[in-house]
C-alpha cells in the first residue's frame, strides 16, 4: 500500500490547511512562486506540516538554466527546512510520441501546461538541485506524463532519489495503469504519482493500495484550479462522491505531527 495519497494545490499559499486537512489527506503538491512574500508562505508550510501533511514542492518554470539555478537556490533558502520532497520540473516529455513525432519546438508550442525538455536538459536540472539542495533533501524527478517509458530509459536518475508519473487517460483496474505503473518501476527507483486525474471513479484508492507505489497526489483540490477537476468545488464544498472516496481511503493512511522550526 502506498504510504501518502493528497492533492495539488497549486501555487505556495493557495487554499486554507486547515480546510484542506478535512479529507484527511497526508501529502500536498505545490509550486513554488519566486513573487510570493516568504513570511506567509513559511507559515503556511508549517501548519501544513504541524496538521500531518507533508509538502513536495514542484520547481518549475524558468527555462533558462542560469536562472533556474538562481530561482532553486532562493527556494531552498527561503523553505528548505519546511519542505518534505523537492520535485525537479513538470512533464518534459509532454506530446512525446517517439523520435519520428513532433518536434521539440512543436511539443513546447502545443503542450502550454508542460514544462517540455529534452532528456539532457532534465538530466542537467537534475544534477544542478543536487548540487544547490543539501545532502539529504530528497529529490523526486518530473512527472512524466507520456507514458512512453523510453524517452526516460536515456536519462541518468542518479541524482534523484525517486520518479514521479501522470497517468492521465488511465483508469483503475485497467491492465493499461497496470503497464504503465510496472514500467516505470524498471527504471529501478521508487515511483510516486505526483499527478493523476482526481475527477476519476476508484483512482485514490486504486493508487492509494498500489503497494509498487510511494504515494499518489492527484490533481486537483479545487475547482478553482480547474473546473470539473477537483474533488472541492469553487467554494470549496465536497464534491460527492469524489470528496467522499477520497476521504475514505485518504483516513486510512498514517498522519503524524511534523514538527517545523519557528516562522520567521
Amino acid at each position: 500500500m502506498a504510504q501518502y495519497l493528497g492533492a495539488n494545490l497549486g501555487p505556495i499559499g493557495s487554499f486554507d490547511p486547515t480546510v484542506v486537512a478535512r479529507s484527511g489527506l497526508n501529502a500536498i503538491r505545490c509550486t513554488n512562486d519566486p513573487n510570493a512574500a516568504v513570511g506567509p508562505c513559511r507559515q503556511w508550510l508549517s501548519d501544513l506540516r504541524a496538521l500531518g501533511i507533508s509538502v513536495m514542492m514542484c520547481l518549475d518554470g524558468a527555462t533558462n538554466s542560469r536562472d533556474w539555478r538562481t530561482g532553486i537556490t532562493i527556494a531552498a533558502d527561503a523553505y528548505g527546512d519546511l519542505v518534505t520532497w523537492w520535485q525537479i520540473c513538470n512533464e518534459p516529455d509532454a506530446g512525446w510520441t517517439g523520435d519520428d513525432g513532433p518536434s521539440l519546438e512543436q511539443r513546447r508550442s502545443e503542450q502550454v501546461s508542460s514544462w517540455v525538455m529534452t532528456q539532457a536538459e532534465v538530466t542537467d536540472r537534475m544534477r544542478m538541485a543536487r548540487a544547490v539542495l543539501t545532502p539529504k533533501s530528497f529529490l523526486i524527478g518530473p512527472g512524466l506524463c507520456s507514458g512512453r517509458v523510453d524517452w526516460a530509459q536515456s536519462i541518468a536518475w542518479q541524482d534523484v532519489d525517486a520518479i514521479a508519473i501522470h497517468p492521465y487517460a488511465k483508469f483503475p483496474g485497467t491492465p493499461e495503469l497496470n503497464a504503465m505503473i510496472d514500467d516505470y518501476v524498471r527504471l529501478g527507483k521508487p515511483v510516486w504519482v505526483s499527478e493523476f486525474d482526481m475527477s476519476t471513479r476508484g483512482m485514490p484508492s486504486a493508487l492509494a493500495q498500489d503497494k509498487r507505489l510511494v504515494g499518489a497526489i492527484g490533481y486537483c483540490w479545487s475547482d478553482i484550479q480547474n473546473p470539473g477537476f477537483g474533488i472541492t468545488d469553487t467554494a470549496q464544498q465536497p464534491k460527492e462522491p469524489l470528496f467522499g472516496e477520497f476521504a475514505a481511503i485518504a483516513k486510512t493512511l498514517p498522519r503524524h505531527t511534523i514538527s517545523s522550526p519557528p516562522v520567521t
